[in-house]
């Protein structure tokens, strides 16, 4: 798997406070991709979780500057 990150890999960048922290998100969003794994292709998967990101991060800029 290309995209996939190892808990390994995060805990040496970040260190261990923060690799745990990161291992339950890497977690998270593993166990995401396998989920649309059985529906889509990973590259697809990919590209709507960075769609819906993107769409979110504007969402909420947007509205910080609104208020």
């Amino acid at each position: 798997m290309i995209y996939r990150l190892t808990a390994e890999q995060i805990e040496e960048k970040l260190g261990a406070f923060f690799g745990k922290i990161g291992k339950f998100f890497v977690d998270i969003f593993n166990t995401i991709l396998e989920a649309f794994d059985k529906f889509l292709p990973r590259e697809i998967t990919i590209i709507l979780f960075v769609g819906v990101g993107a769409f979110l991060i504007i969402y909420i800029f947007t509205q910080k500057i609104n208020k």
